[in-house]
């Protein structure tokens, strides 16, 4: 076999390649709503970890454990009983009229591939929108409430590094929202598997170096040859 039928070879597996990996779709983000959250190994975050006063405004307190909020969430405590579950944060001032004051943004000290937390609010259709460096990535809108039963919310298969969480009125009411249980995996974005673009990259580039070797060592056996006809 002679370089030029090596080349068309590797030409050909090349395009094969390309052909085959074009039809493997891309990954889509998948929305959480269950009543035990992640299904994988995770880390927990319940707000008993850091104590603080009833409806103190918390930032960057639980930042050690991976999240901050924004523009900040109220600290409830479990003695307030407004909802069905222990210490949470919040954005409302519990009897107020007009209490809701700002959707609720979590976001996240490193970049996530799935992440879910538990939330309760008013009877009402609540919109999660994932986020990843200011710029939107995904979005669900859910009926919501508060059920005897906790329910988990989140997203998955995609990467975020924030999630920010609106429930608008409930008739002439203004819905309360309440997160808590942030669930968080222990792998890192970094560890995820590569998108079908980067694998047929990759393809490519080894089977283009595959023909570069090739080619390095069909030259010397030709340049032999002709050596050998010299001698002769």
């Amino acid at each position: 076999m002679n370089i030029r039928e090596t080349n068309h070879h590797v030409s050909t597996a090349i395009v094969s390649f390309i052909i085959l990996l074009s039809g493997v779709p891309a990954a889509h983000a998948a929305f959480i709503q269950n009543t035990f959250g992640l299904s994988g190994p995770h880390s927990t975050i319940t707000f008993d970890e850091h104590i603080f006063p009833f409806l103190t405004p918390v930032t960057t307190e639980y930042a050690d454990l991976g999240v901050t909020f924004s523009p900040y969430g109220l600290y409830f405590d479990a003695a307030s009983n407004v909802s069905n579950f222990g210490p949470s944060i919040g954005n409302f001032v519990p009897g107020g009229l007009g209490a809701q004051r700002f959707p609720i943004g979590i976001n996240f000290t490193s970049p996530q591939t799935e992440a879910a937390f538990v939330f309760a609010s008013g009877d009402a259709t609540t919109t999660f929108q994932a986020f990843l460096g200011g710029n939107l990535v995904e979005s669900f809108n859910v009926a919501t409430g508060n059920p005897s039963i906790p329910v988990f919310y989140g997203f998955r298969d995609i990467t975020f590094d924030a999630i920010s969480i609106t429930t608008p009125g409930c008739g002439s009411a203004v819905c309360p929202q309440l997160v808590d249980n942030i669930q968080l995996p222990t792998a890192t974005a970094s560890s995820s598997v590569p998108e079908p673009s980067s694998i047929l990259g990759l393809l490519a580039f080894g089977t283009l170096g595959a023909g570069a070797v090739l080619t390095r060592k069909i030259k010397p056996s030709k340049s032999t040859g002709k050596e050998l006809e010299k001698d002769s």
